[in-house]
């Protein structure tokens, strides 16, 4: 009887655990989440220059020709290989210092 009430208080014990850290796991999720829509509401109104809700096609084209000469090192009106290369290369030295913030933020957080 003592080895099936030990072992049974042990299940328990370990199901709560398991719950908590489930519990714990989608927190953290959820913070993420949030943060990811908030990053993609300043997108959104910063393409949305007039501030009325909508990305209209007239704010879309200007958001892509922003781009599209930020992409033109050389101002040829024209992107080269070279060039396409150049500007993946800095995005994703940009993403991966945003990564790095964001993995320093957790680790703090965790703390």
């Amino acid at each position: 009887m003592k080895k099936l009430f030990i072992l049974t208080t042990a299940l328990f014990v370990l199901s709560a655990s398991v719950v908590y850290a489930q519990t714990a796991e989608k927190t953290e999720t959820a913070k993420k989440t949030n943060n990811a829509g908030r990053n993609m509401g300043q997108v959104f109104d910063k393409k949305d220059t007039n501030g009325d809700g909508y990305i209209s096609y007239d704010e879309y084209i200007v958001y892509t020709k922003i781009r599209f000469e930020e992409m033109d090192s050389n101002d040829d009106e024209k992107i080269s290989r070279d060039e396409a290369r150049a500007a993946r290369n800095k995005m994703k030295k940009k993403i991966k210092g945003k990564v790095k913030k964001f993995q320093q933020n957790k680790s703090v957080d965790q703390e």
